[in-house]
């Protein structure tokens, strides 16, 4: 399937993508400059703090909080969301059309794109796990609002398989965690699951928690995230413990079908 894909290229259709930057960041601005809606939300940033912040500058960002009175260490979203300030709302905002302008904007259209069709390189099991890997483009973090703009040939369909958060439920089955089982048992959404159990709703860090415990983060956030896990989920963490212990020990270490390494 990756070698065809790397052949045929994926269908994406330019002028949907075009009109879909242009109904979420508005009209472009000559010079490369950010687009009229990030603008709009810059100044509404800037306004709620009463002088000129660079919403794209996360030192700025937090300098301005603490001139107001209010102390974050990040502009993260889990912890901007608990900040009650004005500017809190038109931030998380600009954060995310600003990624999506970086990331896959126009600029993106004109790297990745000819022909109506989208080429990066897919590559198969690309990581130790199996996983899909892609080389150029971000193929594999495009927001789901853009996605819209792959769009079949006609007399052809695409079809979306999903792993439905796999990584999770592989853990839970292999650790036999019984919290852990009890979730991943549901049709609903696992994160906003596990986020009601640990974090406070939070469905963002509890996704990355999860993750991070499963691929071993431990600086940042991760080292707190895997202390509240822990305390839920006992057992799946003392499972992907163990594993790394063993590593670090030199010993082998045994995928549950049988990969050594």
């Amino acid at each position: 399937i990756a070698a065809e894909m790397n052949r045929a290229g994926l269908p994406w259709r330019a002028d949907v993508h075009r009109a879909l930057l242009h109904d979420l960041l508005g009209e472009r601005y000559a010079g490369g400059g950010e687009p009229r809606r990030l603008a709009e939300l810059a100044d509404e940033v800037s306004a709620a703090f009463g002088r000129r912040v660079r919403p794209d500058l996360p030192a700025d960002v937090v300098k301005a909080f603490a001139q107001a009175g209010i102390k974050v260490t990040s502009t993260r979203r889990w912890e901007l969301r608990s900040v009650d300030h004005p500017a809190v709302k038109p931030l998380l905002e600009y954060k995310k059309l600003y990624r999506i302008w970086v990331a896959h904007g126009w600029s993106w259209l004109q790297d990745w794109v000819r022909d109506g069709r989208f080429r990066p390189e897919f590559l198969a099991g690309g990581t130790v796990t199996g996983r899909w890997v892609t080389h150029g483009g971000g193929a594999l973090q495009i927001p789901k609002v853009i996605r819209r703009a792959a769009v079949a040939d006609p007399g052809w369909r695409l079809v979306v398989a999903d792993a439905d958060q796999m990584e999770p439920r592989v853990l839970a089955a292999i650790s036999r965690d019984p919290g852990l089982m009890e979730v991943a048992g549901r049709e609903s959404d696992l994160y906003q699951a596990v986020s009601e159990r640990a974090f406070s709703g939070d469905r963002d860090r509890a996704k990355i928690a999860v993750l991070g415990a499963v691929y071993g983060q431990t600086s940042g956030d991760g080292l707190k995230n895997l202390a509240a896990l822990r305390r839920r989920f006992p057992a799946a963490v003392a499972y992907v413990d163990e594993a790394a212990r063993a590593g670090e020990e030199g010993r082998l270490v045994r995928t549950w079908l049988g990969r050594t390494c």
